[in-house]
């Protein structure tokens, strides 16, 4: 009694104020226990908990999935019915029930996606945002995880389960959306076409689209298409827009009470601060704009209807292709950011690129650091930038320096072989048999004399480019 009254161990004294709370405990003690063992009677003892509706000590169904992982004999590699074997014979229950062969298909699936990484993470940001939003009932996972090996590629499963349960997390948490709405229904409905399209699957069709949006600027950025997008900006802008959860981290603020709360509300301000710090060119910041309203869910109804027609995005997003007369679509959206890239100074630095880091895939890196010389190359070679002082007093006089420089440049871009075939005639009074005109050496800064002569030259001229 002194010695619990002391307090000096800490257990001990938990214990005895349970006792005088007369909070029964039930103790096990054992010799050479085995660690599946202690993982079953963790299993055993949170189903308990779990029956008896009492909040502490209960887990989730994901929760479950994953303690059932930690049994040394399940390893996540079995098929179906061999896990479904080995968890009756340990004696593993859920709800007090044997769990049956789509209990066991959740299971594995949950092996192959939340043994580790971002979905991981992510399953426990949805949790901490609300634990009840997945519930103990194994079907919305089910739905989830069956619409993902479904739509992605094996290596995308983890990514795009992340960013599914990411979503769910910032939409609770910003007031887009209460937990109560993310029923089976709305995550994974089941149906034809657009009629079977959720939640989850309109989420990784947003997730798809913005790898493609985020490659292909980042494309011309590196290859020097474009020369108004910096691929220094897009690196940025694509690290704090990867994933709903890092977007949430860096740019959500706690609303006053005068604000409704929403996604864009609670990240408008400090996004906007971000794009002026980060971003001195100009369509850097329109990418960040565009990409602003795809990570706020600005556009679901269009990545639902686009989830329900399945076309590729290279399809419908096609410079020169007509705007579908909806304002404020994804499509328009896009249109008006290609616009806007039209109007792009060319830089006077040389850009310092670093391809290497441009693209996760090194093969991709590569090809476009090789694209990017072929595009120089071609440009040196068909484009030639002349210095003029403009703001000479002779520059724009008759025969000045702007005129030999617009004679200059029509040449270059003539076609056909010249004296035959040219497309641009070149009428000149010098270039008429005159003495004077060989004399004289100014003779070509005069003004043109109208004689015969050019009157049926220039007769001849219209003749045969109207025929």
């Amino acid at each position: 009694s002194e010695y619990y009254e002391e307090e000096t161990d800490e257990k001990a004294w938990f214990i005895l104020r349970l006792f005088e709370a007369s909070l029964n405990v039930t103790c096990r003690m054992r010799l050479n226990i085995t660690e599946a063992q202690v993982r079953l009677d963790q299993i055993s003892y949170m189903d308990v908990v779990r029956i008896a509706a009492i909040a502490s000590g209960a887990v989730s169904f994901v929760g479950f999935c994953l303690k059932v992982l930690t049994v040394p004999e399940i390893t996540g590699n079995d098929s179906g019915p061999e896990l479904l074997k080995k968890m009756e014979a340990m004696g593993i229950t859920f709800k007090g029930k044997p769990c049956d062969k789509n209990i066991a298909q959740v299971i594995l699936n949950v092996a192959k996606i939340f043994d580790c990484g971002d979905a991981l993470e992510s399953i426990h940001f949805l949790e901490n945002a609300d634990p009840n939003i997945l519930g103990n009932e194994y079907s919305k996972l089910s739905r989830v995880l069956t619409i993902v090996k479904k739509i992605c590629q094996p290596d995308e499963w983890k990514e795009g389960a992340a960013i599914i349960f990411d979503s769910m997390a910032v939409s609770v948490l910003s007031g887009d959306q209460s937990s109560d709405a993310f029923n089976t229904d709305f995550l994974a409905p089941v149906g034809r076409r657009g009629a079977g399209v959720g939640y989850a699957q309109t989420m990784l069709t947003a997730m798809k689209f913005k790898k493609w949006f985020m490659d292909d600027i980042m494309t011309q950025a590196a290859s020097g298409a474009s020369t108004g997008l910096t691929l220094e900006g897009l690196m940025k802008l694509k690290s704090k827009c990867a994933s709903m959860r890092n977007f949430w981290a860096h740019f959500s603020k706690i609303p006053s009470s005068e604000e409704e709360p929403s996604l864009q509300g609670n990240t408008q301000d400090k996004f906007d601060q971000f794009k002026v710090d980060n971003f001195p060119s100009v369509q850097d910041q329109h990418a960040a704009d565009f990409m602003f309203k795809v990570c706020t869910n600005q556009f679901y109804k269009d990545f639902h209807e686009l989830s329900a027609r399945g076309e590729r995005f290279a399809d419908i997003f096609q410079i020169g292709c007509e705007c579908d007369g909806n304002e404020g679509s994804l499509l328009s959206s896009w249109i008006e950011f290609r616009g806007k890239l039209t109007t792009a100074p060319i830089s006077l630095q040389k850009p310092q690129v670093d391809f290497q880091s441009a693209f996760d895939d090194q093969a991709d890196s590569d090809h476009v650091e090789k694209l990017y010389k072929q595009v120089i190359a071609m440009r040196k070679a068909h484009v030639t930038f002349t210095e003029m002082d403009f703001a000479a007093t002779d520059a724009w006089k008759v025969g000045g320096k702007a005129s030999r420089l617009l004679q200059r440049s029509k040449f270059q871009r003539s076609k056909g072989v010249p004296g035959k075939e040219n497309s641009l005639i070149l009428l000149k009074a010098e270039f008429f048999p005159n003495k004077a005109f060989f004399v004289n050496p100014d003779a070509h800064k005069g003004p043109a004399v109208l004689t015969d002569a050019l009157k049926e030259a220039a007769k001849w001229s219209l003749k045969s480019r109207l025929a």
